[in-house]
């Protein structure tokens, strides 16, 4: 069987849901307590720029948010991986 790896940063390509949305506040909310606004929008950035600009927009440091980023990435990660091998989308 030929696996396929897709990529969507903005998603003009894939439709999920908003599985990746929900696992990125899953983990902002434990490792900085907040989402960040409600209105902040995701589409067309990387995972490391929603994380700094929305923790920055909730009034952390960039210092603050890069010091987390490895731990928030992880956990974002095993959430998504998750949810998507759950099917809970």
């Amino acid at each position: 069987m030929t696996r396929v790896v897709l990529f969507d940063i903005d998603g003009t390509l894939l439709a999920s849901g908003g599985v990746g949305r929900r696992a990125m506040e899953g983990a902002l909310l434990v490792h900085f307590g907040t989402i960040g606004p409600t209105h902040y929008r995701y589409d067309g950035k990387t995972d490391v720029q929603i994380a700094r600009e929305s923790m920055r927009m909730a009034g952390f440091s960039d210092a603050d948010v890069d010091a987390r980023i490895p731990a928030l990435l992880a956990d974002y990660l095993a959430r998504l991986e998750h949810t998507v091998r759950s099917g809970e989308h």
